[in-house]
Formats: C-alpha cells, sequence, structure tokens
C-alpha cells in the first residue's frame, strides 16, 4: 500500500509494511524519516478502492536509513480521538481483515474507543464466518 505521511507541511512518499488498527509503519520513506520527527503529529493519506483516507497521527518510531542497528523508516500510532481516522479506520480493519488486533482489543474487555471496538466486533464476525460457515 502506497501512502504519504505529512508533517510539519512536509510531504514524505512510501509503502507501508506494517499496519493495524492502531498504527503503520511506513518503510522506503522518501525524503527518509529521522529521529528528530519523534513525538511529531501529521497525517497519513492513502487510497482504499476509489477513495481517500486521512488519519492523523503520531510519530513514535523514526529512524534513518543510515544505520546498521535498526529498520529504518517511520511508525505511526493512529489517533483514536479524531471521529475521520476512526471512520478511516473501520475500513482499514474491513477492508485488510485486521482481526488479530481486533480478537485482542474483545479479549481486553474493550479498552478501545467505541469505533475502534466496533471495526473489531464486525472483523472477528467476518472472519468467524470465514472460517466457520460452509454453506450446503
Amino acid at each position: 500500500m502506497f501512502i504519504f505521511l505529512f508533517i510539519d507541511s512536509r510531504k514524505y512518499s512510501g509503502k507501508i509494511s506494517n499496519i493495524s488498527l492502531g498504527g503503520a509503519f511506513l518503510s522506503e520513506a522518501d525524503p527518509e524519516t529521522l529521529p528528530i520527527h519523534n513525538a511529531r503529529s501529521g497525517v497519513l493519506k492513502t487510497y482504499l478502492g476509489d477513495g481517500l483516507l486521512l488519519l492523523k497521527c503520531e510519530v513514535v518510531y523514526a529512524v534513518a536509513h543510515d544505520n546498521e542497528f535498526f529498520l529504518a523508516g517511520a511508525g505511526v500510532a493512529f489517533d483514536e480521538e479524531d471521529n475521520e481516522t476512526n471512520k478511516s479506520i473501520i475500513k482499514l480493519g474491513l477492508a485488510y481483515n485486521l482481526c488479530w488486533k481486533s480478537m485482542m482489543i474483545v479479549a481486553c474487555c474493550c479498552t478501545a474507543s467505541p469505533p475502534i471496538f466496533l471495526a473489531a466486533i464486525i472483523c472477528f464476525i467476518k472472519t468467524a464466518q470465514n472460517h466457520f460457515y460452509q454453506p450446503r
């Protein structure tokens, strides 16, 4: 999935190499992300089908390409307080069956925000139907 990350009015493009209901990892960032981006707020933009998804986020991990010990790129955590972000999270969860975290959320006594919890329940039911329902 190709995405754009905007931090401090600067545009970064790259690929998502890992995504969940809680965040994503941007690899192959151009220009590269740096440790100075840690704790900065931004907006992740990507397309899903014909629609644009907007996800407010905070950079929680940023490492430059010129290191030999850590994975280069930027890890972001989605802002679950933002209404537009929650709508996008639900769409991502349904489109990609992001169920492992969904099942953890359900198992953790519903500590997530209502939209995240709703996405978890829908995704869990959808997965259960795919695995256990056999039409006759």
